[in-house]
């Protein structure tokens, strides 16, 4: 009952400055089917010219939509080692930590599965400084993401 992934590779890198407000990635976004079980993962490139804020992240899908996941980095500290992030809720971004140092380049590994509701629709990554300030925060080209369909949900 699989399918063919779906995948997209970010083209173009994208940067955020004085704000912490969530933004929808420009082209980190599947759109899924409804009433459906997928696998995912996703490789996102975060980088900062000079010193500025950390990066967080979230994973937002349709209403009613359902998943579990683990984000890893290359943070080896216990508290970021192993993220579990929440989908579709902002006080549950994930705050990436280890961009201390001008042109400090850090990635954020995710994988889980995400069950869909009955309207399907945009499976993307929101991300922003996790604190403002005008040193620009940069989610890098080559970042990506893949879904593949498991089969319907139960």
């Amino acid at each position: 009952m699989g399918g063919k992934p779906l995948f997209v590779i970010k083209q173009t890198q994208e940067s955020v400055s004085s704000s912490t407000t969530l933004q929808d990635d420009d082209e980190l976004t599947i759109t899924l089917a409804a009433n459906t079980l997928y696998s995912f993962e996703s490789i996102v490139y975060f980088t900062k010219a000079t010193s500025g804020p950390d990066a967080k992240m979230l994973w937002v899908a349709a209403d009613g939509s359902y998943d579990v996941h683990v984000i890893k980095t290359d943070d080896t500290s216990a508290a970021s080692a192993a993220l579990v992030g929440g989908l579709n809720e902002a006080t549950a971004a994930s705050v990436i930590s280890t961009l201390s140092s001008a042109g400090d380049i850090t990635y954020a590994y995710s994988r889980g599965q995400i069950k869909t509701a009955g309207a399907g629709g945009a499976f993307k990554l929101q991300w922003a400084p996790n604190t403002s300030t005008a040193n620009a925060l940069n989610l890098e080209a080559n970042s990506w993401m893949r879904a593949t369909k498991i089969g319907a949900a139960v």
